[in-house]
């Protein structure tokens, strides 16, 4: 069988949760300040359903990845892009990505963004591959330095 996407459903979220925390564990101890993805709690991945959707990659009917993705003033937002690390290499990641950019030309916006730390310089040159390019540069609350940098992508309509 392979693998399916599909739109989260509310008795995804414990599973959802589980897969960010996993995906996200080899961060630990190594970002600052912490990544809020190393925490996540059914709760806290309800909440944010609160103004995000989230989309699922199911394999085996087990979850296998995820992402958020939120409708903006005028552009859509891309977070929490994670797979389990088992996975990984099997174009999980740029599948959901793509199945995002899809989504934000059914809500007739041509514009992606998504926030990459600085310090995952493997992940940021996965989104250039993709045709994410420089927006701009951010911080954390409580940081001087940028701790963040903020991509962009154009999708053209076929």
């Amino acid at each position: 069988m392979g693998i399916q996407l599909r739109d989260a459903i509310n008795d995804d979220i414990p599973e959802i949760a589980k897969v960010i925390a996993l995906a996200f564990e080899e961060h630990r101890g190594k970002l600052q300040p912490p990544s809020s993805s190393l925490d996540k709690s059914p709760e806290s991945v309800e909440q944010e359903l609160q103004s995000a959707k989230a989309i699922v990659a199911v394999k085996d009917g087990e979850i296998i990845g995820c992402v958020f993705h939120a409708v903006k003033d005028d552009y859509v937002c891309l977070a929490h892009l994670a797979v389990l690390p088992k996975y990984r290499g099997l174009g999980v990641a740029k599948m959901l990505v793509q199945e995002v950019e899809k989504k934000t030309l059914e809500h007739n916006l041509t514009t992606i963004r998504l926030s990459v730390r600085l310090a995952l310089e493997k992940t940021r040159a996965f989104y250039e591959h993709l045709g994410y390019s420089f927006y701009s540069y951010g911080s954390h609350p409580g940081f001087t330095e940028a701790t963040h940098v903020m991509l962009e992508k154009r999708i053209l309509r076929a």
